[in-house]
Protein backbone atom coordinates (compact mmCIF):
# COMPACT_ATOMS: atom_id res chain seq x y z
CA UNK A 1 0.00 0.00 0.00
CA UNK A 2 2.95 2.42 0.76
CA UNK A 3 4.70 1.63 -2.56
CA UNK A 4 1.49 2.23 -4.54
CA UNK A 5 0.70 6.07 -2.01
CA UNK A 6 4.23 6.52 -3.18
CA UNK A 7 3.49 6.11 -6.86
CA UNK A 8 0.81 8.15 -6.79
CA UNK A 9 2.39 11.15 -5.30
CA UNK A 10 5.28 10.67 -7.48
CA UNK A 11 2.74 11.10 -10.23
CA UNK A 12 1.59 14.04 -9.15
CA UNK A 13 4.10 15.59 -9.00
CA UNK A 14 5.54 14.84 -12.17
CA UNK A 15 2.03 16.12 -13.66
CA UNK A 16 2.61 19.53 -11.47
CA UNK A 17 6.07 19.47 -13.22
CA UNK A 18 4.63 19.26 -16.46
CA UNK A 19 2.02 21.83 -15.96
CA UNK A 20 4.65 24.31 -14.31
CA UNK A 21 7.06 24.11 -17.13
CA UNK A 22 3.97 24.31 -20.03
CA UNK A 23 2.82 26.96 -18.37
CA UNK A 24 6.47 28.86 -17.96
CA UNK A 25 7.32 28.48 -21.55
CA UNK A 26 3.37 30.07 -22.62
CA UNK A 27 4.30 33.37 -20.11
CA UNK A 28 7.49 32.98 -22.17
CA UNK A 29 6.12 33.18 -25.74
CA UNK A 30 4.04 35.98 -24.52
CA UNK A 31 6.71 37.97 -23.18
CA UNK A 32 8.70 37.19 -26.67
CA UNK A 33 5.83 38.00 -28.29
CA UNK A 34 4.94 41.44 -26.35
CA UNK A 35 8.63 42.61 -26.61
CA UNK A 36 8.92 41.89 -30.46
CA UNK A 37 5.75 44.02 -31.01
CA UNK A 38 6.32 46.53 -28.86
CA UNK A 39 9.90 47.04 -30.48
CA UNK A 40 8.67 46.85 -33.79
CA UNK A 41 6.36 49.67 -32.96
CA UNK A 42 8.56 52.08 -31.46
CA UNK A 43 10.82 51.64 -34.80
CA UNK A 44 7.94 52.20 -36.76
CA UNK A 45 6.57 55.25 -34.38
CA UNK A 46 10.32 56.49 -35.18
CA UNK A 47 10.86 56.13 -38.88
CA UNK A 48 7.24 58.05 -39.00
CA UNK A 49 9.07 60.86 -36.91
CA UNK A 50 11.82 60.67 -39.19
CA UNK A 51 10.20 60.99 -42.15
CA UNK A 52 8.35 64.19 -40.86
CA UNK A 53 11.70 66.01 -39.71
CA UNK A 54 14.54 67.82 -41.62
CA UNK A 55 18.13 68.29 -40.64
CA UNK A 56 19.75 67.54 -37.54
CA UNK A 57 16.28 66.64 -35.67
CA UNK A 58 15.72 63.82 -38.79
CA UNK A 59 19.36 62.44 -38.46
CA UNK A 60 18.98 62.46 -34.64
CA UNK A 61 15.67 60.44 -35.03
CA UNK A 62 17.21 57.67 -38.04
CA UNK A 63 20.46 57.29 -35.22
CA UNK A 64 17.76 56.32 -32.64
CA UNK A 65 15.77 54.17 -35.00
CA UNK A 66 19.01 51.86 -35.77
CA UNK A 67 19.29 51.41 -32.05
CA UNK A 68 16.10 50.50 -31.30
CA UNK A 69 16.46 48.08 -34.40
CA UNK A 70 20.12 46.59 -32.90
CA UNK A 71 17.99 45.69 -29.65
CA UNK A 72 15.76 44.27 -31.63
CA UNK A 73 18.48 42.11 -33.10
CA UNK A 74 19.68 40.99 -29.43
CA UNK A 75 16.25 40.15 -28.44
CA UNK A 76 15.81 37.76 -31.64
CA UNK A 77 19.44 36.25 -30.84
CA UNK A 78 18.72 35.32 -27.18
CA UNK A 79 14.72 34.46 -27.82
CA UNK A 80 14.68 30.55 -26.80
CA UNK A 81 18.52 30.32 -25.23
CA UNK A 82 16.98 31.31 -21.52
CA UNK A 83 20.80 32.39 -20.26
CA UNK A 84 22.95 30.63 -22.28
CA UNK A 85 25.50 32.42 -23.52
CA UNK A 86 26.12 33.99 -26.65
CA UNK A 87 29.73 33.52 -28.98
CA UNK A 88 30.60 37.25 -29.78
CA UNK A 89 31.97 36.40 -33.32
CA UNK A 90 28.08 35.09 -33.89
CA UNK A 91 26.87 38.38 -32.27
CA UNK A 92 29.07 40.52 -34.75
CA UNK A 93 28.11 38.74 -37.90
CA UNK A 94 24.44 39.92 -36.96
CA UNK A 95 25.03 43.02 -36.38
CA UNK A 96 27.36 43.76 -38.57
CA UNK A 97 25.38 42.22 -41.39
CA UNK A 98 22.01 44.46 -40.17
CA UNK A 99 24.17 47.60 -39.52
CA UNK A 100 25.34 47.64 -43.29
CA UNK A 101 22.91 46.29 -44.91
CA UNK A 102 20.57 49.55 -43.82
CA UNK A 103 23.21 51.90 -45.48
CA UNK A 104 21.95 54.06 -48.02
CA UNK A 105 23.33 54.40 -51.52
CA UNK A 106 27.15 54.93 -51.93
CA UNK A 107 29.79 52.65 -50.85
CA UNK A 108 29.53 49.21 -50.42
CA UNK A 109 31.67 47.78 -47.10
CA UNK A 110 33.05 44.43 -47.09
CA UNK A 111 33.23 43.01 -43.58
CA UNK A 112 34.98 40.36 -41.81
CA UNK A 113 34.72 38.63 -38.24
CA UNK A 114 37.81 36.58 -37.15
CA UNK A 115 39.16 35.29 -33.91
CA UNK A 116 38.76 33.13 -31.53
CA UNK A 117 35.53 31.51 -29.60
CA UNK A 118 34.66 33.65 -26.83
CA UNK A 119 31.12 33.16 -25.19
CA UNK A 120 29.32 36.02 -23.17
CA UNK A 121 26.62 36.07 -20.35
CA UNK A 122 23.70 37.51 -21.81
CA UNK A 123 23.62 40.72 -19.13
CA UNK A 124 27.28 41.72 -21.61
CA UNK A 125 24.92 41.30 -24.93
CA UNK A 126 23.35 44.39 -25.11
CA UNK A 127 26.52 46.37 -24.33
CA UNK A 128 28.45 44.68 -26.70
CA UNK A 129 26.15 44.71 -29.15
CA UNK A 130 25.47 48.51 -29.28
CA UNK A 131 28.99 49.45 -29.06
CA UNK A 132 29.68 47.72 -32.19
CA UNK A 133 26.37 49.49 -33.93
CA UNK A 134 27.74 52.81 -32.79
CA UNK A 135 31.37 51.69 -34.38
CA UNK A 136 30.31 50.42 -37.55
CA UNK A 137 27.73 53.30 -38.33
CA UNK A 138 30.48 55.85 -37.27
CA UNK A 139 32.53 53.81 -39.39
CA UNK A 140 30.18 53.98 -42.53
CA UNK A 141 29.41 57.32 -42.28
CA UNK A 142 32.67 58.87 -41.94
CA UNK A 143 35.65 56.37 -42.73
CA UNK A 144 34.98 56.59 -46.63
CA UNK A 145 34.53 59.79 -48.24
CA UNK A 146 34.41 59.94 -51.77
CA UNK A 147 34.41 55.98 -52.24
CA UNK A 148 32.71 53.64 -53.40
CA UNK A 149 34.42 50.08 -51.68
CA UNK A 150 35.81 49.55 -48.20
CA UNK A 151 36.10 47.18 -45.75
CA UNK A 152 36.03 46.69 -42.01
CA UNK A 153 37.24 43.92 -39.88
CA UNK A 154 35.99 42.38 -36.80
CA UNK A 155 38.36 41.05 -34.09
CA UNK A 156 37.89 38.93 -31.27
CA UNK A 157 40.49 37.75 -29.13
CA UNK A 158 41.91 37.69 -25.49
CA UNK A 159 44.74 40.30 -24.13
CA UNK A 160 45.79 39.28 -20.95
CA UNK A 161 43.14 37.62 -19.43
CA UNK A 162 40.57 40.04 -21.21
CA UNK A 163 38.12 39.95 -23.79
CA UNK A 164 39.37 41.94 -26.58
CA UNK A 165 36.86 43.48 -29.53
CA UNK A 166 38.50 45.04 -32.36
CA UNK A 167 37.10 46.88 -35.39
CA UNK A 168 39.60 47.99 -37.79
CA UNK A 169 38.54 49.99 -40.98
CA UNK A 170 40.87 50.83 -44.60
CA UNK A 171 38.85 54.41 -44.47
CA UNK A 172 40.95 58.02 -43.78
CA UNK A 173 41.57 57.86 -40.42
CA UNK A 174 41.08 59.80 -37.35
CA UNK A 175 42.86 62.24 -36.01
CA UNK A 176 43.99 61.18 -32.82
CA UNK A 177 44.51 64.18 -31.52
CA UNK A 178 40.65 65.42 -31.70
CA UNK A 179 38.86 62.48 -31.29
CA UNK A 180 35.29 63.68 -31.83
CA UNK A 181 32.86 63.45 -28.89
CA UNK A 182 29.35 62.84 -30.75
CA UNK A 183 26.64 61.04 -29.22
CA UNK A 184 28.01 57.73 -30.65
CA UNK A 185 30.92 57.62 -29.31
CA UNK A 186 30.00 58.84 -26.15
CA UNK A 187 27.91 56.07 -25.94
CA UNK A 188 30.74 53.65 -26.68
CA UNK A 189 32.85 54.94 -24.16
CA UNK A 190 29.95 54.72 -21.18
CA UNK A 191 29.22 51.25 -22.58
CA UNK A 192 33.26 50.07 -22.64
CA UNK A 193 33.86 51.66 -19.11
CA UNK A 194 30.32 51.71 -17.15
CA UNK A 195 28.47 48.44 -18.56
CA UNK A 196 31.22 46.20 -19.72
CA UNK A 197 33.71 47.48 -16.80
CA UNK A 198 36.35 47.94 -19.78
CA UNK A 199 38.13 50.45 -21.96
CA UNK A 200 38.14 51.45 -25.35
CA UNK A 201 41.46 53.00 -27.15
CA UNK A 202 41.87 54.50 -30.66
CA UNK A 203 44.69 53.61 -33.34
CA UNK A 204 45.75 54.18 -36.55
CA UNK A 205 45.90 51.22 -39.17
CA UNK A 206 48.80 50.08 -40.70
CA UNK A 207 46.93 51.11 -43.71
CA UNK A 208 45.97 54.64 -42.91
CA UNK A 209 42.44 53.99 -41.62
CA UNK A 210 40.96 53.41 -38.28
CA UNK A 211 41.49 50.68 -35.24
CA UNK A 212 39.00 50.78 -32.52
CA UNK A 213 39.61 48.78 -29.02
CA UNK A 214 37.55 47.66 -26.39
CA UNK A 215 38.80 45.14 -23.54
CA UNK A 216 36.53 44.31 -20.81
CA UNK A 217 36.76 41.67 -18.32
CA UNK A 218 36.56 38.34 -19.03
CA UNK A 219 36.47 34.69 -17.33
CA UNK A 220 38.52 32.01 -19.13
CA UNK A 221 36.33 29.77 -21.26
CA UNK A 222 35.27 26.39 -19.94
CA UNK A 223 35.67 23.27 -21.87
CA UNK A 224 32.06 23.63 -23.04
CA UNK A 225 32.11 27.11 -24.02
CA UNK A 226 35.17 25.97 -26.45
CA UNK A 227 38.69 27.26 -25.15
CA UNK A 228 40.36 29.16 -27.28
Amino acid sequence: TSLLAGAIVAEQLHAATIRESEEKALLFRELDHRVRNNLAALISLLHLAAEGTEGVAAESLQEMEERVARLADVHNLLAGRGMQPVEVRELAEVVAKNVLAALPGGVRIHRKVLGVPIRIPPSQVTAVALVLNELLTNCAKHAFPGRAIGSVTILVARDEGQALLEVRDNGVGLDLKRVPAGLGLTIVRTLATQNLKGSVTFAMAGDGGTVVRIRFPQPEETPAGGAP
